[in-house]
């Protein structure tokens, strides 16, 4: 699977865990809604707005968002 794909779920995922819609995580991030959907499509993203999706969903490591891992977990809890 590669990067961008693990980014979207892993989006999705604490997206849906939080309860939140798109429009919820563009406020939050200071960002339009727009932005939010191509950030879901991965067309673009840097250090800041990663760090501010580690803020926003109350992450701890970049691993939350990058890591295969964390969507073979979410899977499991299905």
């Amino acid at each position: 699977m590669d990067k961008k794909t693990v980014l979207v779920l892993n989006i999705e995922h604490h997206l849906k865990r939080m309860g939140w819609t798109q429009q919820e995580l563009a406020k939050r991030l200071g960002k339009s809604k727009d932005y939010v959907s191509t950030l879901k499509r991965a067309k673009h993203i840097n250090l800041e707005v990663a760090g501010k999706l580690m803020d926003v969903f109350d992450l701890t490591s970049l691993d939350e968002l990058f890591l295969v891992a964390k969507i073979d977990d979410k899977n499991k809890e299905k």
